[in-house]
């Protein structure tokens, strides 16, 4: 496979790609409302085990809700702690299509179809576009953020906001 180019290039199948170093600090903002999520799921799990456990006047439930919970909390925190401390430069690739644009790949893939932009928010490094759920933040090399947002721009639906930062 041939390296992803840090700019905004027009490949011979008609879509533009690029490779962008990641904000770390926003990075680490999800990986840590990811956490929140788990330990909330940890704590549910050990509420259901208390409640089963009282009402069957049996401890079996708290004790495998008890476990499944610690073991959710030490996989969670375990791989907070992983990514967090993740040395070196987290790239993303991005792709930009006629009707949408698009990271990742394969399951992971995060997709943003321009007709359901409601807001369009242009950064210093970065354009978000948002619907009525969900939203889609591409970062964007500084010498071709004007580029994609004219592209961008001129796809999305005529009563889509348009907002700087």
């Amino acid at each position: 496979m041939n390296e992803i180019p840090r700019r905004v290039t027009l490949q011979p199948d008609g879509k533009y790609i690029w490779s962008v170093p990641m904000d770390m600090n926003q990075e680490r903002e999800g990986y840590k409302m990811g956490a929140r999520i788990w330990a909330g799921i940890a704590l549910a799990v050990l509420l259901f085990g208390i409640f089963f456990s009282l009402r069957s006047s049996v401890w079996t439930p708290f004790l495998y809700a008890a476990a499944f919970s610690f073991v959710i909390l030490l996989i969670t925190f375990g791989v907070l702690q992983g990514l967090q401390n993740w040395e070196g430069e987290y790239r993303r690739t991005y792709r930009l299509l006629e009707k949408h644009i698009s990271t990742g790949f394969g399951k992971r893939t995060a997709l943003f179809e321009f007709h359901k932009a409601k807001v369009m928010i242009v950064g210093k490094n970065y354009i978000e576009l948002k619907a009525k759920i969900g939203a889609f933040r591409a970062y964007i090399p500084k010498e071709d953020l004007s580029f994609v947002q004219e592209y961008i721009q001129s796809r999305i639906p005529a009563e889509c906001e348009i907002r700087y930062e």
